[in-house]
């Protein structure tokens, strides 16, 4: 989850061949996109400092990190 101007891609360089990222909570276009049925999200990513709570497709995530702007929700 990001807002709209945040480094999103360095974090795609860095877990390369790691991890896979997919967007959740989109608000454009591309919201159209179907997710899978069952949340099957082991973290949530956010690089927005205010978002103050996650839950994608019915499922709550807790805050397990918070380091300024990036936060992981378990």
């Amino acid at each position: 989850m990001v807002d709209g101007d945040t480094w999103e891609y360095p974090l795609w360089a860095l877990t390369a061949n790691h991890l896979t990222f997919e967007h959740v909570q989109v608000e454009n276009p591309g919201a159209r996109l179907d997710l899978p049925s069952t949340p099957r999200y082991c973290l949530v990513v956010t690089l927005a400092p205010t978002i103050s709570s996650v839950e994608v497709q019915g499922k709550v995530y807790r805050k397990v990190l918070d380091a300024g702007p990036l936060a992981l929700w378990q």
